[in-house]
């Protein structure tokens, strides 16, 4: 791989072995490595099953009285576009509807089901169609919604007037396909939760 990336240095004009880029081969090779990871990582075993939590979260909080117990995860992560193999990155919301079979994940593991899904290269959409996925088939809620929100190295390396511009995928499962009300004020209780973020960076 390093003999790979030397190549490329020299078919761009440089001069891999000049001061600077001695090491940027393996440097490249080793970040390459960290951030496809995610190809060689598996999904979490859940826990055991925990009984329903008695205390309010901040989703939850925002929520109208009377809607369904949620728990919410929030995740940073950075990915590479497969179409042009620079980074993109941003938060990743998921919220899952706290049912009968439902086993919550610690942050930890559910911080490795993101991973596995964001390092390796990507596009945005399918990261968070498999999140959605991942997370319904570990956890068993009765349903899960995913927002990812991105900024993209692509847009801005092409000359995209818009460098602070953020894109929004989203995918639902289960009870948030047909729950238009609940599906709404989740959508609504999520963009005040990056907006307090925002704030508090």
């Amino acid at each position: 791989m390093e003999a790979a990336v030397r190549q490329l240095l020299l078919e761009v004009g440089e001069d891999p072995d000049r001061p600077g880029l001695q090491s940027t081969c393996q440097n490249y090779v080793h970040e390459l490595l960290i951030s496809t990871s995610g190809y060689h990582r598996s999904l979490p075993m859940p826990p055991k099953p925990l009984p329903p939590p008695t205390q309010v979260t901040e989703l939850e909080s925002q929520l109208q009285p009377g809607a369904p117990r949620l728990v919410v995860h929030r995740s940073s992560f950075c990915s590479q576009c497969e179409h042009h193999m620079l980074p993109f990155y941003g938060d990743i919301m998921v919220a899952c509807v706290n049912g009968r079979h439902y086993t919550e994940l610690p942050s930890n593991q559910m911080r490795n089901l993101v991973a596995m899904f964001t390092q390796r290269l990507q596009v945005q959409e399918r990261i968070s169609h498999q999140v959605a996925d991942a997370a319904l088939s570990v956890s068993g809620a009765e349903g899960v919604m995913v927002e990812v929100c991105a900024r993209h190295m692509c847009m801005v390396a092409r000359g995209v007037e818009n460098h602070a511009g953020a894109t929004i995928s989203l995918a639902t499962r289960g009870v948030f396909i047909t729950n238009a009300e609940l599906r709404g004020q989740v959508l609504t209780a999520f963009s005040a939760m990056a907006k307090q973020n925002m704030r508090a960076s």
